[in-house]
């Protein structure tokens, strides 16, 4: 029986060393599956990523709990209450951002500045200073400055609030500057791979002025130089109409339909308007309700940005005049110039009714 032992374990030892002398050389290659890709082919889905994270678990949780929406059912009944729990925010932080558009955006970067292709770049950095915003609006110190570079930085630190938020004014500075180099042809600058404007550099510098006027407008109450930055960025040439903003075009399927109709259709019932915010825009006969409220339902017909081919702006050009508006205030402006700026705040939302047809387009 003892010599039986010694023969087997003789044969696993000859067989263990057998499989780790051989060379497998590219057996478990996949040559069907790419082992790179370019700029081009990362684009479209981190500006999708984009546009879903403002849509999806990243606007209803926030609209849940400044008491926009209600949540009649399920984790939205839980959200009502202000009973969130650690790992409620889970997908937004590793799909929707660090391992979602974040990510996309770091390689993005990387190639295009490698290849010497600034509107790839610029474009990237855009996307990352807008996710980048989100990321600190919901959790404050995140990780930003080691948290691309998993070779070196497996345990990344988490930056300082005030930290990141300068870093995304840095992005977007330098995003300006990439997107405002002299028009190239090699390498082949974004075009139709750009989904929300068509390799259009001149939008996307004023999307990412008016996202320094967003992200200074948040400090107010850090430093009383941030709403004259604000109005600053607005005034160098931001957005300027519902035409110029960095909208995604959803589609009417369901495999890239806008995700709060989605949402509305997988998860019936479970999320509807506030009553209390219902109330409020009856009671004031607020001209926006028709555009928020269709039969007590946000996802009734004729809303706006709730249909499956609705776009979902990176920044809406009404925020624009909110912040123009906030910013002239606190910087001792016209009044009449601010109350001027709210008022066409106001008119889009109903404005965009009337662009349901014109918001399909990217361009």
């Amino acid at each position: 029986m003892l010599k039986l032992k010694n023969i087997c374990l003789l044969l696993v030892s000859l067989c263990a060393v057998g499989i780790s002398s051989c060379d497998f050389g590219d057996t478990n290659i996949d040559p069907a599956s790419l082992a790179d890709a370019s700029p081009k082919l990362i684009l479209p889905a981190a500006e999708a990523q984009s546009a879903y994270n403002v849509g999806a678990l990243g606007g209803r949780m926030p609209g849940i709990v400044m008491q926009y929406f209600a949540g009649n059912d399920a984790q939205q009944l839980a959200y009502t209450s202000y009973n969130i729990g650690e790992q409620d925010l889970n997908n937004l932080w590793t799909d929707g951002l660090y391992g979602g558009v974040m990510k996309d955006c770091a390689v993005i970067i990387e190639k295009a500045e490698a290849q010497n292709n600034p509107y790839y770049a610029g474009i990237a950095k855009v996307l990352m200073a807008h996710a980048l915003g989100m990321a600190t609006t919901f959790w404050g110190d995140v990780p930003y400055s080691q948290a691309f570079s998993p070779d070196e930085n497996g345990k990344p630190a988490f930056d300082a609030q005030q930290d990141v938020y300068a870093s995304i004014q840095s992005l977007l500075d330098e995003a300006i500057a990439d997107l405002s180099a002299p028009a190239y042809s090699n390498p082949a600058p974004p075009a139709g791979d750009d989904l929300i404007f068509g390799g259009n550099v001149q939008k996307w510098i004023a999307s990412a002025r008016s996202l320094k006027a967003r992200y200074y407008i948040h400090l107010t109450k850090k430093g009383v130089a941030n709403a004259a930055n604000a109005l600053t960025a607005i005034r160098a040439g931001a957005i300027t109409g519902i035409a110029e903003e960095p909208r995604f075009p959803f589609g009417e399927s369901q495999t890239n339909a806008n995700p709060y109709y989605l949402f509305a259709i997988q998860r019936p019932g479970t999320m509807g308007i506030a009553p209390a915010f219902d109330a409020l825009l009856t009671a004031r006969s607020d001209p926006r309700k028709p555009f928020f409220v269709e039969k007590g339902s946000f996802y009734g017909p004729g809303t706006v940005f709730t249909q499956p081919s609705s776009p979902l702006p990176l920044i809406p050009y009404e925020e624009v005049k909110f912040i123009e508006a906030e910013a002239l205030v606190r910087t001792s402006g016209s009044i009449a110039e601010a109350e001027a700026a709210m008022r066409a705040a106001i008119r889009t939302v109903c404005k965009k009714q009337e662009w349901q047809q014109v918001l399909q387009s990217p361009t």
